[in-house]
């Protein structure tokens, strides 16, 4: 009987991704690849990954095969349907998954993540009077706000260092 053919070593499937054949193993295994697009500054970017591949081999990847201008700083942060997802994370979620939501993915400098968060924070902390005295007092001043009677602020003051 006719020896079939070997196998080649990469097919284009019909949804885009390629697999990859290994002959090194009395069965073939199929490795199957995706494109994972990024944003990142403004412009998109890609790097193949395999249906193993975590977040955190994503970046590896990306560090890997992008230049350093392509990336938004060395220590960037993902942004998944724009929500921030941690190292920790990076983890544990898997690339095809996040393929398979045809979620949009931006990368961002973690220093200017963390600037927005910073920023979000010192807008909540500014909404009422006693917050805000209480920034003032951790700077080291407790000077009452302006156009506020001054002996209810003192009293308050008085009231939350006693409580401290």
């Amino acid at each position: 009987p006719p020896h079939p053919a070997p196998p080649r070593p990469k097919q284009q499937a019909n949804d885009g991704s390629s697999t990859k054949m290994d002959h090194d193993m009395d069965f073939p295994a199929i490795a199957t690849t995706r494109e994972f697009v990024v944003k990142s500054k403004g412009v998109g970017a890609y790097v193949e990954v395999r249906e193993t591949d975590l977040m955190s081999d994503v970046r590896r990847l990306l560090r890997d095969d992008l230049d350093d201008d392509q990336l938004p700083s060395p220590d960037f942060a993902f942004h998944i349907n724009g929500v921030r997802i941690s190292k920790k994370q990076e983890g544990r979620k898997l690339a095809f998954d996040i393929l398979d939501q045809n979620a949009s993915v931006e990368l961002i400098a973690r220093s200017d993540d963390m600037k927005e968060e910073a920023c979000a924070k010192s807008d909540d902390s500014l909404t009422t009077p006693s917050k805000r005295r209480r920034k003032r007092k951790n700077r080291g001043t407790t000077e009452p706000l302006a156009n506020a009677n001054t002996n209810e602020i003192e009293n308050e003051i008085e009231n939350e260092n006693n409580n401290l």
